[in-house]
C-alpha cells in the first residue's frame, strides 16, 4: 500500500513574490479605478440630464468652449497652488519636486470623488512619499486640512462683521 501522507503545503500554490509584476498590477489598478471614476461621472451627468436639468441647451457652443477653457485654466491653477501647499506642508518630512507633488494632488482628487468626506485624499497623497514617511505625511495632510478649514471659517466669520446681512423681503 502506498503512503498517502503528503503535506498540504506541497499542493498549495506557493506565491513567489519576486515573480509577481507589481508594476503591471499597479497599472491594472489605475485603469480599474479610472474606469470606476468615469462610470461614476457618466452616471451623475445622466442623472442630471434625466431630471430635466439640461445646462447645455441654453448656451451656444462658442460660449461653452470659452467657459470650459476658463474652468480648465482655473482648475490647473488651483491644482498647482494645492501642489505647492502640499510641498510646503511636507517639506520637513520629505523634499519632493513640484511635479511629484502635482501627481499626488491629482491622485488625491481622483480618490476624493469616490470617497466620502475627503477621507481618501489624506491617505492617497502619502503614496508618493517614501515608506517610512507615509504616516507622518498623512498626519501632516490632516493638520493642513484642519488648518485650511479653520482659516476658511475665520474668514467667513470676519465677513459677517464687515458686510451687512441683506434682508430679503
Amino acid at each position: 500500500m502506498k503512503n498517502y501522507n503528503f503535506t498540504v503545503q506541497r499542493y498549495i500554490l506557493k506565491v513567489n513574490y519576486r515573480k509577481i509584476n507589481f508594476k503591471l498590477l499597479f497599472r491594472i489598478g489605475k485603469i480599474v479605478i479610472s474606469c470606476v471614476i468615469l462610470i461614476f461621472l457618466i452616471l451623475k451627468f445622466r442623472q442630471y440630464y434625466i431630471s430635466g436639468f439640461n445646462l447645455f441647451e441654453k448656451i451656444d457652443i462658442s460660449r461653452l468652449l470659452l467657459l470650459s477653457a476658463l474652468v480648465l485654466f482655473l482648475a490647473l491653477i488651483n491644482w498647482g497652488l494645492e501642489a505647492y501647499k502640499w510641498s510646503l506642508t511636507i517639506y520637513d518630512i520629505e523634499n519632493l519636486p513640484f511635479l511629484k507633488c502635482l501627481k499626488a494632488v491629482i491622485i488625491g482628487i481622483s480618490f476624493n470623488i469616490i470617497t466620502p468626506n475627503r477621507t481618501g485624499e489624506i491617505a492617497v497623497r502619502s503614496i508618493v512619499l517614501k515608506e517610512g514617511n507615509r504616516r507622518a505625511g498623512m498626519i501632516a495632510k490632516g493638520v493642513g486640512s484642519i488648518s485650511q478649514l479653520v482659516i476658511t471659517i475665520s474668514c467667513g466669520l470676519i465677513s459677517f462683521i464687515f458686510f451687512p446681512i441683506l434682508e430679503i423681503n
